[in-house]
């Protein structure tokens, strides 16, 4: 992870997913989510025109933002995002190989994750973020359990049913960052509606983060 990188994931660890964006929305959409604070943003690959997407983010945002993809589950996936600069590569699930190949090309790997053991194979695998999925089935009080046994250098992304008002119970729970998607932008969302969402909820972590830390003094 490079300077800005670090940077970034340390001052606010939200990634936004930018489910069936059209290319032709990008930049307006990702000017609000910047402005906002919010500046880790992933496109699922299996939407359409993805890698187009992705590609714009890179040319007009990259210092600014880390971008890259989600839903990268195959080799290919991998080797398509390297050729357009992705910096993230986000996953449903845990597969060792695939980890091991998204480091091999520089690509920052978010494994997706439910058990402690898809979590430690995710991390021997040389994983340093972690995400959750699905969170909401879940709930706070499983991440709890599980945030005990796991390294305190790894961080846990929870993903899946994230809003502004429950961000905090996850952070008690000790959820580093989140993944937002339907609350940040789905399909039909103006840039205002992006706006208006991404500043409650960059309020709300904020808010959780100081509140959080202040409880484990």
């Amino acid at each position: 992870m490079n300077s800005k990188q670090k940077k970034i994931f340390d001052s606010m660890p939200i990634i936004a997913i930018l489910r069936n964006i059209e290319p032709s929305q990008v930049i307006d959409i990702a000017t609000e989510l910047v402005l906002a604070g919010i500046r880790i943003i992933e496109i699922p690959l299996n939407c359409p025109d993805a890698l187009k997407s992705i590609k714009i983010l890179q040319e007009n945002f990259s210092h600014h933002i880390v971008c890259g993809a989600g839903t990268v589950v195959t080799t290919k996936d991998v080797e398509n995002i390297k050729q357009i600069n992705a910096e993230i590569a986000v996953a449903p699930n845990t597969c060792p190989k695939i980890i091991s190949h998204i480091l091999e090309k520089n690509i920052i790997p978010i494994p997706g994750f439910t058990t402690p053991t898809e979590a430690f194979h995710a991390i021997n695998s040389g994983a340093k973020h972690l995400k959750l999925f699905p969170a909401e089935f879940y709930g706070p009080k499983y991440l709890r359990s599980i945030r005990v046994v796991l390294p305190s250098d790894v961080s846990v992304f929870a993903v899946g049913g994230i809003h502004p008002g429950n961000i905090k119970s996850w952070m008690k729970a000790g959820a580093t960052g989140f993944a937002i998607g339907s609350a940040l932008f789905e399909p039909g969302f103006t840039t205002q509606d992006t706006r208006e969402m991404s500043q409650e909820v960059v309020t709300a972590f904020r808010k959780a983060r100081h509140e959080t830390r202040r409880l484990f003094r």
